[in-house]
């Protein structure tokens, strides 16, 4: 019986790997875009209070189907220049803070959007403070932790409706732990999970396989999007999860029409406004809608906020903005978003003599 129980066993192994291997085989052939990336997650590493973080003075190469660029990250663990701490005298600045879209996922450094403003505003410091995957939650992290020490004049938050509210949900994305905020009972957002426990064996199995394989790759892909929305449909737990210090005050009664996750991400915006305005600068947030109407909350238009959408910047343009394989912008699609935003802040006074906020 054991003989039997150990044959079986081995016929069902073989025809397991067997098949995972022939489906691995077919979707090289099949469909080449599920290649994966030589990814940014390369310049990634573990960061006990925001997960992950750029590795100071990082260097390689993105490769993919649809492009080849090269990414070098300062010794702040940016994917930009390096600047000073200390302002520069005659010089204003500007702090960015986003994802992928903001960190320049698929283009060459010069080509993201964010560069076009700062050679068109010699007397301006465009920071670019993005990391790719990051949620509004470490966004906001971040500015409370280290953006601030750059005493910007103007932080502009890049808001991308597709994930960022997937994003703020859960303690975990990308197979990567991250801390996470909760609701209080009294209106405000908690921080727990910090320090954010290093990868597990799972996880660090789950890299490795969607960042060398093509169809294991995307089969893990959709599990990790649906253990988020189930994560998502539930309040997480804080039982055995270390609770930060960090917690801001009431923001009032939750919108009668927003999800939880939804909730979150308003307060967190509300928060970093808070802390903005604390610190004498201008909180300016850039967004695309997505699927979510959080810009459509009351109190976000009531908080004085300036909030500038980007659903309609590519209306009327006919050559391609996203990459093929990709949904990322490409070169085109950042020298449109940067023209756009650019004219916003001319319009509402960013680049004028007088500086927005006190150094």
């Amino acid at each position: 019986m054991i003989r039997k129980l150990f044959s079986f066993l081995f016929f069902v192994f073989f025809v397991l790997v067997a098949s995972i291997s022939l489906m691995e085989v077919g979707s090289r052939f099949l469909f080449p875009e599920w290649a994966p990336i030589s990814s940014d997650r390369n310049f990634w590493a573990y960061d006990p209070l925001l997960g992950w973080s750029g590795v100071p003075f990082s260097k390689g190469r993105m490769e993919y189907l649809d492009f080849d660029v090269d990414v070098a990250i300062s010794s702040a663990g940016l994917r930009d220049s390096e600047y000073p701490v200390a302002r520069v005298p005659g010089k204003k600045r500007m702090l960015v803070l986003g994802d992928s879209f903001g960190w320049g996922f698929g283009v060459e450094k010069d080509e993201i959007w964010l560069e076009q403003i700062e050679i068109e505003n010699q007397d301006w410091e465009v920071i670019n403070a993005s990391v790719s995957g990051y949620g509004t939650d470490q966004e906001y992290l971040y500015y409370l932790t280290r953006g601030r020490r750059y005493k910007p004049d103007v932080v502009l938050l890049l808001f991308y409706g597709g994930n960022d509210v997937t994003n703020s949900s859960s303690s975990s994305q990308y197979w990567h732990n991250k801390p996470l905020f909760v609701l209080s009972d009294e209106g405000g957002i908690d921080l727990t999970g910090v320090p954010v426990p290093p990868l597990t064996v799972t996880q660090e199995v789950a890299n490795f396989v969607s960042s060398h394989t093509y169809f294991l790759r995307m089969a893990s892909s959709l599990v990790r999007a649906r253990g988020a929305a189930l994560e998502g449909l539930q309040k997480p737990s804080e039982e055995g999860l270390t609770k930060g210090s960090l917690e801001k005050i009431s923001q009032g009664a939750k919108g009668q029409n927003l999800s939880d996750n939804e909730e979150r991400v308003v307060r967190l915006i509300l928060a970093l406004r808070e802390v903005v305005q604390e610190d004498g600068a201008q909180l300016v947030v850039a967004y695309t809608p997505g699927k979510t109407k959080i810009f459509e909350e009351p109190r976000l238009l009531d908080a004085g906020l300036n909030l500038f959408s980007l659903a309609d910047v590519f209306n009327g343009i006919q050559e391609p903005v996203i990459f093929e394989h990709d949904s990322h912008w490409n070169p085109l699609g950042h020298k449109i978003v940067g023209e756009k935003i650019h004219d916003h802040l001319r319009r509402i006074g960013v680049f004028e003599d007088t500086l927005v906020g006190s150094p």
